[in-house]
């Protein structure tokens, strides 16, 4: 059944949903992105009288396995419009009562074909992070449900860690890892909630809005500023500030030049205890890091993706967790030597 639903479309109904919602007066053409599978929405990259569009199609599949909605990542892209981070919403609807948007083509260089980035790239990102850490959420709050990631719910992120442990279990090739990582799961947990304790009750007061998916293929070199290409929901939350840099430090390989990039970001935005809670959200993503395979894998063993596909993610899952552990290793034991 889910086979069926997640077919390629095909040109014919690219065309013609253009054709209905935009009107072009010319050609169209149309070709899918490379980007397309069995669990991700549909992407064509269109063209028509001389500009180009992405047209974007739910996959039912997708809504299963990776808990993304379209209809989430259309409200979110209408209400950051005005701020000019995000590719602009053109129009939107459904069919066959799945939802489909159709948005500008952002014709910029993704950050991962642009060659060595240097420190003019990473200001540039910076500046991305502190523009959406900008943007007020009072209002936006009252019109969609971010998801929130605050280090202060420590009772509800220890429920997540050990709800993937749990599921963890129900794959048999996971068991003597989970063995394996479960005192140093319990020693950092315990080093995180001192942390997040130890921290005055203030700097949580005032969360922000975070881009929670930086990375070379979702940044676009646009000018004068970086503009983000994915808006689905587990990409866009309200934190504090230091999970869209740490996330951006972590995935660029830069936690070394920690200390330059808050003294950028500090010129941008002045947050008190920034240095402590980079620290404390560093450790926060290696738990994560650390449990997250667990769940992931058992959720596509749930929905019985193919064989080979389940087997692929539980091999790299046993590969992510060894590697977490190990940072998560070094982290401790750098923390008691200070």
């Amino acid at each position: 059944m889910l086979k069926r639903e997640c077919r390629e479309l095909t040109r014919e109904f690219v065309r013609g949903l253009i054709e209905k919602h935009l009107k072009p007066k010319g050609k169209i053409s149309a070709r899918p992105l490379p980007t397309n599978n069995y669990e991700r929405h549909k992407n064509w990259k269109v063209v028509a009288d001389g500009h180009a569009y992405l047209l974007r199609m739910e996959n039912p599949f997708t809504n299963k396995v990776r808990k993304m909605f379209l209809k989430d990542e259309i409200a979110v892209l209408k209400l950051l419009r005005p701020y000019r981070v995000a590719p602009k919403l053109l129009t939107h609807g459904k069919y066959n009562n799945r939802p489909f948007l159709i948005e500008e083509w952002i014709g910029a260089p993704r950050l991962d074909t642009v060659g060595r980035l240097t420190n003019t790239h990473y200001k540039k990102i910076i500046r991305f992070i502190a523009r959406v850490n900008s943007i007020p959420i009072g209002r936006l709050k009252k019109k969609f449900r971010f998801k929130e990631d605050r280090l202060d719910r420590l009772a509800e992120r220890k429920n997540n860690f050990e709800n993937r442990i749990r599921a963890g279990r129900r794959v048999k090739e996971f068991r003597e890892i989970i063995q394996e990582i479960l005192p140093m799961y319990r020693e950092g947990f315990a080093e995180l909630a001192r942390r997040v304790r130890a921290l005055p009750k203030s700097v949580w007061r005032y969360p922000v809005l975070s881009y929670r998916d930086i990375s070379r293929t979702n940044l676009m070199a646009t000018q004068p500023n970086y503009t983000a290409i994915d808006w689905e929901w587990h990409s866009i939350g309200i934190a504090d500030p230091s999970l869209s840099l740490v996330v951006f430090m972590q995935r660029f390989n830069l936690l070394g030049k920690r200390a330059w990039i808050l003294e950028e970001y500090r010129h941008l935005c002045s947050t008190p205890h920034l240095d402590e809670l980079v620290e404390t959200r560093i450790l926060e993503r290696l738990l994560g890091g650390l449990t997250w395979s667990l769940g992931w894998t058992a959720n596509m063993k749930r929905v019985y993706v193919p064989r080979l596909e389940l087997q692929k993610a539980i091999r790299g899952g046993i590969k992510n967790i060894r590697e977490r552990k190990q940072e998560l290793e070094i982290f401790l034991k750098n923390d008691k030597s200070e």
